[in-house]
């Protein structure tokens, strides 16, 4: 007997749009791949990556992994799911880089692991970008940004 089963390309995918929130003059969402969306000031031990804005280099938006310095992102390019779960192995802390910016349209599509609190990678993917300055934020404007990621190795 032949059991035919297909197999799908893409992984059961998880979805969050961040939104910026005020605090103080900066712009937040800050957010955890196992607590889901953090209330300012969060525990510093729950915060996976963060949605930023600033008036300085920030100004365009940024995401930042756990601390603002290398050893948290993992920049890929633009890839497929089908691409980007063949990386299998570790990142190096070379190829790591202290934000995601600025967060403009052409962002969208962008690859990316994340080292979460645990110090599992997690697959992301820009999905979609609203992007927005800190100047128009100051204004009463909004930004959002959609990500989309596998919980690689979990059932």
């Amino acid at each position: 007997m032949l059991l035919n089963t297909a197999c799908s390309s893409t992984p059961d995918l998880h979805r969050v749009t961040l939104h910026s929130q005020t605090f103080g003059e900066e712009f937040y969402c800050f957010y955890s791949f196992t607590a889901g969306k953090l209330k300012p000031p969060p525990d510093a031990d729950l915060v996976d990556i963060l949605y930023y804005f600033d008036s300085d280099d920030c100004s365009q938006g940024a995401l930042i992994g756990n601390n603002d310095c290398p050893g948290f992102l993992f920049p890929l390019g633009q890839k497929s799911w089908r691409e980007l779960l063949t990386f299998n192995t570790p990142p190096k802390d070379e190829e790591s880089v202290g934000a995601i910016l600025p967060l403009t349209k052409d962002k969208e599509g962008l690859a990316f692991r994340v080292k979460i609190r645990s110090g599992e990678f997690i697959p992301v993917r820009i999905k979609s970008i609203k992007s927005t300055s800190y100047s128009d934020l100051i204004s009463g404007g909004s930004a959002e940004i959609e990500l989309e990621w596998a919980w690689p190795n979990h059932k």
